[in-house]
């Protein structure tokens, strides 16, 4: 007897232990989708938390490189001021004071003492400027330049027992007084670093300035040195004044290099590269350009005035006025406007201003001796330091008045400079037309 067909196995019925089975793996799928996606939230404000501190990091930086800027534009801007103004202005108070002795009679010896008083408050309160001024802004660094700035802040560092050797590749850089400024003050807060924490008595300044136009400083010891990776860390607030410096370069654009470490010295090397300020002016000078017929004749002084305030020229020609033997050929507002006229009028002697636009005194003063070896230049300026009086000598003046003491020393020093020929200059009238043999 055969089987027509087997059963069929009944279908299992589903187990209680599946279904749990089921419903905790779809419970451990939700839970671990939810934890992923509070992880990467979690990330994201981590991520846009981190952009924000960077933000703000950045815009602190810049606050604080701004205002180490402002700073410093705003001391200059303050010294500048009072060396325009009222500097000038006390000086031209000087000057007309001066005439006015010229003219007071003798025989009124109260009025005699009240010019005197006069001249001597006017003498204080030039003084106290100038103490202003040096406060605010080291004189040397406009008027002569960073590299005379530099070597004079060398000098200054005997105070505080460090000996500094300084040396530069170029007595004259083209550089922006803020930036002038800002190199200056980053020099000087190096060198106070070594005499802080270095344990040295002597440091090192090279600068340099290479054919690309980029200015190089180097500031150097043989001190006790330091763990360079912990100068962004600064623990405890060391090396602040180092980070105030490299903050000072990233202001400007440049770089900041620190190579040190414990017992070896340290080397800090600042970088800037710099964009021409002054162009060069050809000097195409005729050498053997006669003086005029007549002073030539009457062996007249031909003298260049150079200052950028009028106020000042005009009390400088007032003053030369008086004297037969000495003409006014003419008068420059800039340096390169005095380059440019001394090879055109050929004067015997030029008065220059240290401080001058466009191009200061002492880098005009070389070119026109340059070209013109025979002229005798004579510096003036409100500051009369020994560093500014060596930069213009070294720059090729003959010798050096303070523009407080113009009244006095002009004249005589003119006459000393230039030899003259006997004639009627020494006359007590000025040579006028009718002193001229007729042809």
């Amino acid at each position: 007897m055969t089987n027509e067909g087997s059963p069929e196995a009944p279908e299992r019925p589903p187990d209680a232990a599946d279904d749990r089975l089921r419903d905790v793996n779809e419970q451990l799928t939700l839970t671990s989708l939810h934890a992923l996606q509070r992880a990467e939230e979690a990330a994201q404000r981590y991520q846009d938390q981190t952009r924000v501190l960077s933000k703000k990091q950045e815009d602190l930086r810049s606050l604080a490189s701004e205002l180490t800027l402002t700073e410093y534009r705003e001391r200059n801007h303050l010294a500048m001021e009072l060396h325009d103004y009222l500097a000038q202005m006390l000086v031209v108070g000087r000057l007309k004071i001066g005439q006015a002795r010229h003219q007071t009679p003798s025989v009124d010896p109260s009025l005699v003492k009240l010019i005197d008083d006069l001249d001597d408050i006017f003498s204080k309160s030039l003084d106290y400027t100038r103490t202003l001024m040096a406060e605010l802004r080291p004189p040397t660094l406009r008027e002569s330049g960073l590299p005379v700035a530099l070597k004079g802040l060398g000098e200054q560092m005997v105070k505080h027992g460090l000996r500094v050797d300084v040396h530069a590749s170029h007595d004259y850089v083209p550089l922006p007084d803020d930036q002038a400024m800002l190199l200056y003050q980053s020099v000087r807060e190096l060198l106070l670093n070594v005499v802080k924490h270095a344990r040295t008595d002597h440091a090192k300044v090279l600068m340099s300035f290479s054919e690309d136009e980029t200015l190089t400083l180097s500031v150097q010891d043989h001190g006790l040195g330091f763990d360079v990776g912990l100068l962004r860390a600064k623990p405890g607030g060391q090396h602040f004044g180092l980070l105030s410096v490299l903050e000072r370069m990233e202001a400007m654009g440049g770089s900041f290099e620190a190579d040190s470490g414990p017992g070896r010295g340290t080397t800090i090397t600042l970088g800037l590269s710099l964009r021409p300020t002054v162009e060069s002016v050809p000097l195409s000078v005729a050498v053997n350009r006669r003086l005029t017929t007549i002073d030539q004749a009457c062996g007249v002084i031909r003298v260049l005035l150079v200052d950028d305030h009028a106020m000042v020229r005009q009390g400088l020609r007032t003053i030369l006025d008086r004297y037969p033997d000495v003409t006014i050929v003419g008068e420059a507002g800039s340096g390169l406007e005095a380059v440019t006229m001394a090879a055109e009028l050929m004067p015997d002697v030029i008065l220059m201003d240290i401080k001058l636009p466009l191009m200061d005194g002492i880098e005009a003063t070389k070119r026109i001796k340059a070209a013109q070896p025979g002229v005798a230049v004579i510096g003036l300026s409100v500051n009369n330091s020994a560093q500014a009086i060596r930069a213009m000598k070294e720059a090729g003046a003959a010798t050096f008045i303070s523009k407080d003491a113009v009244v006095e020393q002009l004249h005589d020093t003119i006459v000393a400079l230039v030899p003259r020929p006997p004639g009627p200059a020494g006359s007590n009238s000025r040579p006028g037309s009718h002193d001229l043999p007729l042809t």
